[in-house]
């Protein structure tokens, strides 16, 4: 029978390729369970964990999801009447709560460094006949890259990615702290901050920032740099340069 994949000519031949090698990979139990994850509308990475077998019969045809996971806000509410008539939304597919397909790149395949029995891999979204999905934001981008290509250009990408790191006190998991959203978790500091690019304060984090760099590599990340920027706790910033 046709898989999805081939029916919709969704794969490039290197694609195709790395899935052979990928199948090699599942059929080795070199990797126990398989992670098949895309990003929302948001940024916020969602998908299902497959045990190694059943990865590899749907490698070709996807994962099904229901459409009500990209009618969410970020504290992962549904906000759209999905429904009602249209779903809430401006296009065809997505009234009821109905599926779509999420079909992994077999190019972005990686082990966790954190999970070593664990593969993760990078998905597209899909309706089910075969439409990229209209909010689908790796499509989105994709599409974008290929416009810039015909104008005769080259897309290079320089992201800095900054954020505060905070020691969990209290995770704030007791029943009373179920709502949604829930109630965020009691932190402290791990170090007073406010002191610009410090080795003192490089060194004080020095066990996190090798733990971020180690998974960040071991993920095949183009990762450049790491620093100790200005705010409290402190906050990281972490640079690289990516052409595409």
């Amino acid at each position: 029978m046709t898989t999805f994949v081939d029916r919709h000519g969704l794969w490039t031949a290197d694609q195709h390729l790395a899935a052979q090698e990928l199948t090699k990979t599942l059929e080795s139990k070199s990797v126990e369970l398989v992670r098949f994850a895309f990003p929302d509308q948001h940024g916020i990475v969602r998908g299902k964990t497959l045990v190694a077998e059943e990865a590899k019969s749907v490698l070709k045809n996807g994962v099904n999801l229901t459409s009500t996971l990209l009618a969410k806000d970020t504290s992962h509410r549904t906000v759209f009447p999905v429904f009602t008539q249209g779903g809430g939304f401006q296009f065809e597919g997505m009234q009821g709560g109905a599926d779509f397909v999420v079909v992994p790149d077999p190019l972005t395949f990686r082990v966790l460094p954190w999970a070593p029995d664990t593969g993760w891999v990078l998905c597209d979204a899909y309706m089910p006949d075969g439409r990229p999905c209209p909010l689908a934001t790796r499509s989105i981008l994709s599409r974008a890259v290929a416009q810039v290509k015909e104008l005769g250009f080259e897309f290079i990408a320089g992201l800095e990615v900054e954020f505060h790191a905070f020691k969990v006190e209290d995770p704030r998991l007791a029943l009373e702290h179920s709502g949604q959203p829930g109630e965020p978790p009691q932190v402290s500091l791990l170090t007073h901050g406010h002191q610009y690019l410090t080795e003192l304060r490089y060194d004080r984090v020095d066990e996190l920032m090798t733990l971020l760099r180690k998974t960040l590599q071991g993920l095949g990340l183009p990762l450049r740099s790491l620093e100790i920027e200005f705010g409290p706790s402190p906050s990281f910033s972490t640079g690289a340069r990516h052409r595409c």
